[in-house]
């Protein structure tokens, strides 16, 4: 697929060659193939230093790459470029920087970006993931069947968003550490 409708605005301006770079890393990460997709991302940041978007998702496929030059080039495009973000990015960089005061402003602050960008996988996984890790701790009952179906949520939108190619179904990082069918 290309670009989904809620990323325009984050790259406006934006290189073709960076563009190329970004949606190429994207569809690596889609695949589970983060070590990939850090290639590309650090290709459109390498291109184009103020591509925001591109940062943010360097410092996300750093996460599963552990790579810490990855994670810093990442953030540091991410944080000198912030203003560039559109909102749904915004949203979601804010949720994966926050520092919690608890536990229910963390499922807080999830369920706010889901219901504020429905339509964002990142959103659903994130939501998801607070709900694996810590919802059982937080005493929620039901913090697995949760976590489920919110992976399958956002599994869902990016199978849509691929098109075709997602009939034999995704390899989504987030979703595939998690799930297990």
């Amino acid at each position: 697929g290309g670009v989904e409708e809620h990323r325009l605005a984050s790259l406006d301006g934006v290189s073709p060659g960076a563009i190329r770079a970004f949606l190429a890393g994207r569809a690596a990460f889609r695949r589970g193939r983060p070590d990939q997709a850090a290639v590309h991302y650090r290709q459109a940041v390498t291109i184009d230093s103020a591509f925001a978007v591109a940062g943010l998702d360097l410092w996300r496929a750093a996460g599963w790459t552990k790579s810490e030059a990855d994670a810093a080039l990442g953030y540091r495009v991410l944080r000198a470029n912030r203003g560039r973000l559109g909102a749904p990015e915004r949203t979601l960089h804010d949720a994966l920087v926050k520092q919690w005061q608890d536990a229910p402003e963390m499922f807080r602050v999830w369920n706010a970006a889901v219901s504020a960008y429905p339509e964002r996988p990142e959103t659903w996984y994130g939501l998801a993931d607070s709900y694996f890790h810590w919802g059982m701790l937080a005493g929620i009952e039901d913090a697995l069947t949760r976590a489920e179906n919110a992976y399958r949520r956002g599994w869902a939108l990016d199978s849509a968003e691929s098109g075709s190619a997602a009939l034999s179904g995704p390899l989504v990082a987030e979703t595939m550490d998690h799930l297990v069918v």
